[in-house]
């Protein structure tokens, strides 16, 4: 024999607005609960939850619909707290991918740097070899200025 002593609120969300637009209160059977009306006595008149298989299985659940209410408001609190989860998740998957590429950046960094510094050197080299050509060059410049005034005087 099984007895429902909790409930459960579950809720039919729509994604356009993430409202609830309805609640489906089940019992530990798993089984949607049916909305009845109490008929006699001092709560006659109002409506209340009870499994469907309160009469072969003497189930005790119960649950008055204004306390439904409350427990939509709980799925609601719930539905936001899943949905500010995912968006955490999400946010957390955005942040790997970002250190992933930051890395990546990171190491074309240090190669562009690396480059920079072989270019550097072969500029340093080109240039100290422009200044020996300039300096044969002007040695030669002098050497033939020199011997043709030594040619002119004789």
């Amino acid at each position: 024999m099984t007895y429902c002593n909790s409930n459960e609120a579950q809720s039919t969300i729509t994604p356009s607005s993430k409202s609830i637009s309805k609640v489906l209160v089940k019992c530990d059977h798993g089984m949607v609960s049916a909305l009845k009306t109490v008929t006699f006595g001092p709560n006659k008149g109002k409506k209340f939850y009870g499994c469907p298989l309160w009469q072969s299985d003497n189930c005790n659940f119960f649950l008055w619909e204004h306390d439904s209410k409350k427990m939509e408001s709980r799925v609601s609190m719930d539905t936001e707290k899943q949905s500010v989860l995912d968006e955490n998740e999400k946010l957390r998957k955005e942040l790997e991918a970002m250190k992933i590429e930051n890395k990546i950046l990171l190491e074309k960094i240090c190669k562009l740097r690396m480059k920079k510094k072989l270019l550097e050197a072969d500029r340093r080299k080109v240039n100290s070899g422009k200044k020996a050509m300039c300096g044969v060059v002007l040695s030669w410049v002098v050497i033939a200025i020199v011997v043709s005034i030594l040619v002119g005087r004789m």
